[in-house]
């Protein structure tokens, strides 16, 4: 009896903790709203202090679509905010098959689910459309263009570079970037081998796309994909042994 005991607490247990979003997520998610002018913002269970440009409010996780409602004494807005699979929920695919009892718990749990942490309403639009970050200023909107030179790399004490980047805005989510770096001849670091310095040289060039899920586009935290292309020569010293039947010659070779 205690052995069959211990293999049903052993299986409820694997299947408990194999389910990411029941162990990880809450019962409630803090979202922030965000408008373009003051406004009271209104939630079925709460709202904000007064008419405001920004307020912080716990909501409980579900499946249904989260209401809510911003007004001043001239303009009304009332949008539905989709919910969406949370990233604890997506983790259990990280482990798959062996995590697919987990997988089928948190599909009828509500922790499956999560609000967009920031919202933004934009109450000169007379609709029901929100934006799922935070938009740049208004003033700043009108540069899409990022050009930079990173000036500690010239100083690199082991790969000393003049680096160049340029990053355009694509749209309010993504942005894409170009990477250009010269390698300067030398390096700031003793040589290797016979102190010879490796005086290394060279080009690399490089691309990277951004996605920006919580701020607009190219601020805040991102998540990105790229590539870089190398090409770069350097000096090596290798030593060479010759083996003769009384005597051992070390022969340095630099090249």
């Amino acid at each position: 009896m205690r052995t069959r005991h211990q293999f049903i607490y052993t299986l409820l247990s694997f299947f408990l903790l194999s389910s990411c979003a029941i162990i990880l997520n809450r019962k409630t998610i803090r979202i922030n709203v965000f408008t373009n002018t003051p406004a009271r913002v209104n939630l079925p269970n709460s709202s904000s202090n007064g008419e405001v440009t920004s307020s912080s409010f716990e909501v409980t996780r579900s499946k249904k679509p989260l209401i809510l409602t911003a007004s001043n004494d001239s303009v009304s807005k009332t949008v539905r905010v989709k919910s969406i699979n949370s990233s604890a929920f997506w983790l259990n695919l990280s482990y798959m098959p062996y995590s697919l009892a987990g997988f089928i718990i948190d599909w009828k749990n509500p922790k499956r689910f999560a609000c967009p942490r920031n919202i933004y309403l934009d109450l000169t639009k007379n609709d029901s459309s929100y934006i799922r970050m935070i938009p740049i200023p208004q003033q700043f909107q009108k540069y899409t263009t990022i050009l930079s030179l990173i000036p500690l790399k010239i100083i690199d004490g082991s790969n000393p570079a003049v680096e160049v980047t340029a990053e355009r805005k694509i749209n309010s989510s993504f942005s894409g970037g170009l990477i250009f770096v010269y390698l300067l001849p030398g390096s700031k670091v003793n040589g290797i081998g016979n102190n010879v310095n490796p005086e290394a040289k060279g080009i690399s060039a490089g691309m990277e796309g951004k996605w920006f899920p919580r701020h607009s586009a190219p601020e805040g935290f991102y998540y990105g994909l790229g590539f870089n292309y190398l090409v770069t020569s350097y000096r090596a010293a290798h030593d060479f042994w010759h083996v003769t039947t009384d005597s051992i010659s070390r022969i340095p070779l630099i090249k």
